[in-house]
């Protein structure tokens, strides 16, 4: 009988079952962070400006942040809008759900 090492990755997590979580392992910085957050919204979801006062970073550099996740379908642009504290309408994201089937 042999010994085989388990299937970890360098983090000791198993390897990631969806493209999507493999996308989301990848995330560093304010781009997890923000992902996390807007996860863990659920169907509430949120908007850039809700996402800085939140996590306390500036709301112009989560623009980039929003389109990178955007481009890796890990959010969602909801169709919604919400308005800013300066009374702007603001776009509604939420994470993306996995496809079922």
């Amino acid at each position: 009988m042999s010994y085989r090492e388990p299937n970890l990755d360098l983090f000791g997590e198993p390897p990631p079952q969806t493209d999507r979580e493999a996308s989301a392992r990848r995330l560093r910085g304010h781009a997890r962070t923000v992902y996390e957050w807007i996860l863990g919204r659920g169907v509430h979801g949120g908007t850039r400006s809700e996402a800085a006062a939140a996590l306390s970073i500036l709301d112009q550099s989560l623009g980039r942040v929003f389109g990178d996740l955007e481009e890796l379908h890990l959010i969602e642009d909801t169709g919604d809008t919400r308005a800013t504290a300066s009374g702007r309408e603001a776009r509604v994201f939420v994470a993306v759900e996995e496809a079922v089937g």
